[in-house]
Order: structure tokens, then sequence, then C-alpha cells
């Protein structure tokens, strides 16, 4: 929780307590002095925190106790009566479930910090966005026609200023993100609240002349800004990492034209499908993702040499290059690590596909 929310959630916790206090003009004077700074607390965390559905209950039953307890000050006789009946209606137990159900909430749900980098390198971040021309999109609609990626590049980087880059790069994938779970398009909203550790468009750092190439691949339905931990971890001992985001087999990904695409991969997997067929499926999209890592690393060369405008011009060991991945992501390593530019790749938890065409 953040600090606002822990008051916010204190004050309403004594607001309750204070509701057991049988002497009234006690009971009145510190129900208004609490409400009064929770109310106040609410203010800030609006504007300093930002607003989440997750605290709906504490938001009003803030308000209401303050207008309540406004009443009891300033209105008649007949209007304090109305307003403790409204109280007695409110009824304790429903305030106690109101607040359990809130921390319960931000257990579930919370604005949490994400663990920084050990290295001893600041870490930067640049999202590049790739067109293959060599290739139709076969999963979907695109501007052009062709397969388009997203990529997005942490890497070593001299001592950042300012703030740091966002956790989720474009928030409006997150509705996407809850659908993907079959959860309301609110439910993770929050996570537009946290921040990474790396700087945005920060000066590559002089630490050493070049840096090995990481390329990571996240699972089916998965996202690239959910390897942010590990990219960072990896970019503060000394790799540059980009994870593709695979264009359809992700749960969303935004382009700088401001269009979004959904994954359309999911029938591939149907359990209505027999197993051969289902081999057959996954060894065509498996193809297109691997082409797409193999696309990413050509460039990347073009990157190195200046083609493509970029701070890390220069600074690329394509003499050191892996490759990793999760779930489907891993099998990709797996499958992108033919390339003979590729030295080494990581599979974590991926079924592989293809095996039929390769050699041990």
């Amino acid at each position: 929780m953040r600090l606002f929310e822990m008051l916010l959630f204190f004050s309403s916790a004594c607001l309750l307590a204070i509701l057991f206090v049988f002497n009234q003009r006690i009971r009145g004077s510190a129900l208004l002095l609490t409400s009064g700074a929770g109310s106040i607390f609410l203010v800030i965390h609006l504007l300093v925190e930002g607003y989440r559905v997750q605290l709906l209950f504490l938001y009003g039953f803030t308000i209401l106790m303050l207008i309540l307890s406004l009443i009891d000050v300033f209105l008649t006789q007949e209007a304090v009566r109305t307003a403790s009946r409204i109280r007695r209606v409110l009824g304790r137990l429903f305030i106690v479930i109101g607040l359990i159900a809130t921390a319960c909430f931000l257990y579930v749900f919370p604005v949490f910090d994400l663990p920084a980098p050990v290295g001893e390198l600041k870490v930067g971040t640049q999202v590049f966005h790739f067109v293959d021309p060599s290739r139709e999109e076969t999963f979907g609609k695109t501007a052009t026609g062709k397969r388009e990626l997203m990529v997005q590049v942490w890497y070593p980087a001299q001592a950042g200023t300012g703030k740091y880059a966002p956790f989720i790069p474009d928030t409006r994938i997150l509705r996407y993100m809850a659908a993907n779970y079959g959860l309301p398009g609110f439910t993770f909203q929050h996570l537009k609240y946290i921040s990474s550790h790396a700087y945005s468009g920060a000066e590559v750092s002089s630490a050493q002349t070049s840096y090995p190439l990481i390329l990571g691949n996240p699972g089916f339905g998965s996202s690239r800004f959910l390897h942010t931990s590990q990219a960072e971890n990896l970019a503060s001992h000394g790799y540059i990492v980009a994870v593709i985001d695979h264009t359809y087999n992700t749960f969303a990904t935004e382009f700088p034209d401001g269009r979004i695409t959904t994954s359309t991969t999911n029938d591939l997997f149907s359990p209505d499908h027999d197993y051969r067929t289902e081999i057959g499926n996954r060894d065509k999209l498996g193809k297109v993702l691997t082409v797409d890592v193999s696309f990413a690393l050509d460039q990347f060369e073009l990157i190195q040499s200046g083609h493509i405008p970029s701070q890390l011009k220069g600074r690329i060991d394509l003499g050191h290059v892996g490759v990793f991945g999760h779930s489907i992501g891993g099998a990709t390593a797996y499958d992108a690590a033919y390339d003979p530019r590729i030295a080494v790749g990581i599979d974590i938890d991926g079924g592989l596909y293809r095996l039929r065409d390769r050699e041990g």
C-alpha cells in the first residue's frame, strides 16, 4: 500500500472504532475530526497517488462520515436524529465487512515495487517499432499488411536523471490484460502507478565499449513488460536485453500510431483439435515466432551500424548473442538458437516445436 492509501485505511478503521464510543459528545467531536482528516488524506491521495477502483468503499465511507458529522454539528436536532438513524442503518457489521473487503483488494491487487536490479550499472530503456517488408501478416490486419513488431530494449546506462520509466508502457492495454484472465476491464488499472528502474532514452554506459545482446520472448498470451525485472537485472550486469512482443500472440500490443492488436492465435490450441492438428498448428505459429527473432536480430545489426538511429549504435557485441523465453517463448528460444549468429539459448518451461525439421 502507498502512504496515503494506508492513512486513508487507518482513518476509516478509526471511524469504525469511534462508532462504538457511547458518549455522544465525545463521539461527535471525534467523528468530525477523524472524518475531516480522512477527507484530507482522500484529496491528497487522489491528487498525488491516483484513483483506484479497489478503494471505492473507503472513498464512499470517508465522504459519508464527513457529511454525517457535519450534520451533527450544524443542523437541527431532527436532522441529527436522522443522521443517527442512517448510521444505525449502515450498521457496524456492514462497515467491518467493507473494510475487510478493501484490505483484501489491496492485498490481492497491490501497487507494488518491482525488485531493484542488483548489478552495478544503471539501466536505460528504449522501444523500437520494426516492420518486416519480406513477410505478409497472416494472423491479422496491419497498416502495411506486413509483419510488424514492437521490441523493448533495456541496456546498461550512465547515471540517469528524472523519473523512472513506467512499468506499463501503454496503459490502454491493461483492460485487454484483464480480459485475458476473464476479469473486468478495471481490474489491473492500478499497475499504471508502478514504476520501473530504467530511464527512458538514457545514454549508454561507458563502463564497456560494447555489451552482449540477449533476445527475449514472452509466453503465449503474455507481453514484453512482464519480463521487466528480469531484463532490468540482466542489463544492470552488462547486457543489452531486447524483449519481443510477438504480434497477435500477446494479449495486447500498442503501436506508435495508436493501433492495438490482441491475440488471434488462441484457436490454434483449441481442445477441439486432434493431436496431429495441434502439432501442425504449433509448428505453424512457431515458425513465425522464430523468424520474428531472426528478423529482430537483423534489425539490431542495422542499429549497430547506424542505419537505424539509436544510442545503441556501435555498442552491441554481435559476437555474443543469446536468446531466452518462457513457455512458447522458450520453445521459440530453442528453435531460434539454430541461427548461427546466436551462441546460447535458454528455454524456460517451453514445449518444443518443429523438432522433425531440426538436427539434434
